[in-house]
C-alpha cells in the first residue's frame, strides 16, 4: 500500500515537472496573472474616476459597483 501511494506520488511529480516545463503553458499562465492585475488597476482606477466627478459621492460607487457585477450575475 505504501509503494502505491509512493509511486503514485512520483508519477504526480514527474507529470507536474512535464507541465511546467512546457513554454508555452508558463507563457498561458503568466498572461493570465498580467491580465489579471491589469483587470484590477483598471477596476479602481474607474472608481477613482468616478468618485472625482461625482464630488466624492459614496452612492455613486455604489452604485457603479452594481452595475459592474450585472454582467457576472447575468452570465456567470
Amino acid at each position: 500500500m505504501i509503494n502505491r501511494i509512493k509511486n503514485s506520488l512520483v508519477n504526480y511529480l514527474n507529470e507536474y515537472k512535464a507541465l511546467l516545463s512546457n513554454n508555452a503553458f508558463i507563457r498561458l499562465v503568466l498572461a493570465g496573472i498580467i491580465s489579471s492585475f491589469g483587470s484590477k488597476i483598471s477596476y479602481f482606477a474607474f472608481l477613482r474616476k468616478v468618485y472625482t466627478l461625482s464630488d466624492g459621492k459614496i452612492t455613486d460607487l455604489g452604485f457603479l459597483t452594481v452595475v459592474q457585477m450585472i454582467p457576472s450575475i447575468l452570465f456567470g
